[in-house]
């Protein structure tokens, strides 16, 4: 009986911990607070794996702003077939859309 009740102690602690590094991470702190209550100590540690949203939005939102602007520092040429092997790893990702890929595409193929 009194096991029981420390491992629901524990796992609800767990379960508060996920919630809290959740919400750091700008996740959602309802779904790991059952994570957290279901896995307990494992799900603390698949939370602290995951990458902050915030960060993730950041990378995903510098590229974009400076392809679409042009008003970034000078940066050494790269070969056509580098630039499109790039956006062919964007479009792979789901950072692009097809249409996308092929507009730049024909950009740098001059078409």
């Amino acid at each position: 009986m009194l096991i029981g009740i420390i491992v629901g102690i524990s796992r609800l602690v767990w379960a508060i911990v996920c919630a809290v590094k959740a919400y750091d991470k700008g996740k959602s702190e309802v779904g790991w607070f059952f994570l957290g209550l279901l896995l307990g100590l494992l799900g603390f540690i698949i939370l602290l794996c995951l990458p902050d949203e915030a960060l993730v939005a950041y990378q995903d939102r510098v590229p974009r702003m400076l392809a679409n602007n042009g008003q970034s520092a000078p940066q050494p040429q790269r070969s056509s077939v580098e630039e499109i092997k790039k956006l062919k790893e964007l479009l792979d990702s789901g950072l692009i859309t097809q249409s996308e890929f092929e507009a730049k595409k024909k950009k740098i193929l001059g078409i």
